[in-house]
């Protein structure tokens, strides 16, 4: 018996270790990393002898020296974003170069903000802005009032480059909204949730900036000018399979118009529209395209001008600003030709006056994308502000009049 049990004892003693050897070669052999390099990787970046000024410096500095795995990759990352306080997704922040918009607009040049995906998608990582922006409503006291200053002579001098006689003033307004896209706050404060790849310094208060929604329905009109931003991806995208373009660009800009009927609450009012859009045909010259858009904007200014004149003043031939109720309005025009976009104003008070083109934008480039998104907006809703003054006059005078103390 103990012969056998010496046998037992001896097999288990020869078995076990070929049993633990099994074991050991069925699991893939970890590679052990140098502990010089571990010790640098749980080092604090701040204590290192290179010195490193950026989250990307950061990640090509240990792939090209260290070749670390992605996690260690990532902690060095988020100490880096403690102690810079910089913000940046995991994926590499793509470089964005200025680019120029129209040349007679003098857009801004100075400016690039977003990355466009696919071209269709507006996202906008890395958000780099390089100009000064004049006049942010956020900030109060001694800084407003010199922010507030530079802009004025900013505006003087855009005015002053225009020789603005025969202009009126609702056209000199536009114009120079045009050219100070970007150097003044634009959209208002609490729209930042939804632009959030937007400069901070480029929202203010709703009562000074022109992009807003008059009934403070926020969700409809962000949702609107989202879809302004991305209509340069859906150009492209067609202008390169060989289709026609005019008809995308013209619908999203009446769709757009729709949005701000129904914001002004007077879609289903009776109203003069301000506002005309003409898009050219394959066969269209420029010639017959002007033609068009001239002959619609002079239709909608005899409309006006028998809309607010004096009944005692209708039999008389001379056209005078005494004899209309109220004054007349700018029109605003929108000429659409392949992928370039055009803007024209008519003063309806001048008799003599011509159309006169204020901005071309061209949507060849997503990097104007955003810039021409934000152009579209500042003329519908400048049409929408009118005729929306327009009507609450009309509404109290009809009170006043049905008011029989009154």
């Amino acid at each position: 018996m103990n012969t056998l049990l010496n046998w037992g004892v001896r097999f288990l003693d020869l078995v076990s270790p070929v049993r633990k050897r099994r074991k050991e070669s069925a699991q893939p052999e970890q590679p052990q990393r140098p502990q010089r390099l571990q010790r640098e990787a749980s080092t604090p970046i701040a204590q290192r002898k290179h010195t490193i000024d950026s989250v990307y410096k950061i990640k090509k500095y240990y792939r090209a020296k260290h070749r670390l795995p992605r996690n260690l990759i990532v902690r060095a990352t988020k100490a880096a974003t403690m102690i810079h306080g910089e913000l940046e997704d995991e994926d590499d922040a793509k470089e964005q170069t200025p680019n120029d918009e129209a040349a007679d607009l003098g857009g801004p040049d100075d400016a690039q903000y977003g990355r466009q995906e696919d071209d269709d998608e507006y996202e906008g990582e890395d958000a780099r802005w390089e100009g000064e922006v004049l006049g942010d409503f956020s900030e109060g006291g001694e800084e407003q009032d010199r922010k507030s200053a530079e802009r004025d002579l900013m505006y003087q001098k855009i005015i002053e480059d225009v020789s603005p006689e025969g202009w009126s003033e609702d056209e000199l307004t536009l114009y120079c909204r045009l050219r100070m896209r970007g150097r003044e706050p634009m959209l208002p404060h609490h729209w930042r949730g939804d632009f959030n790849t937007i400069p901070s310094r480029l929202f203010g208060n709703e009562e000074g900036v022109l992009i807003n929604s008059y009934c403070q329905n926020t969700f409809r009109a962000t949702q609107a000018l989202h879809l302004l931003f991305k209509l340069g991806g859906r150009v492209r995208d067609r202008e390169l399979a060989g289709l026609p373009v005019e008809g995308v660009m013209k619908r999203e800009v009446e769709r757009y118009v729709r949005w701000s009927q129904e914001d002004g609450e007077f879609s289903r009012k009776p109203y003069i529209p301000v506002l005309a859009i003409v898009a050219s045909t394959p066969k269209q010259t420029e010639e017959e395209l002007e033609d068009r858009i001239r002959i619609k904007l002079e239709a909608l200014a005899v409309r006006y001008r028998e809309a607010y004149t004096i009944p005692a003043a209708r039999a008389s031939s001379s056209h005078s600003s005494s004899q209309y109720v109220r004054p007349l309005p700018t029109l605003y025009g929108i000429v659409i030709s392949g992928i370039v976009m055009g803007f024209v104003t008519y003063n309806s008070a001048n008799e003599d006056a011509v159309v006169r083109s204020i901005g071309l934008f061209d949507y060849s480039s997503h990097a104007n994308d955003v810039w021409n998104g934000i152009a579209i907006a500042y003329l519908v809703i400048s049409a929408r502000n009118y005729l929306t003054g327009i009507l609450e006059d009309v509404e109290a005078e009809s009170a006043e009049t049905s008011d029989p103390d009154a």
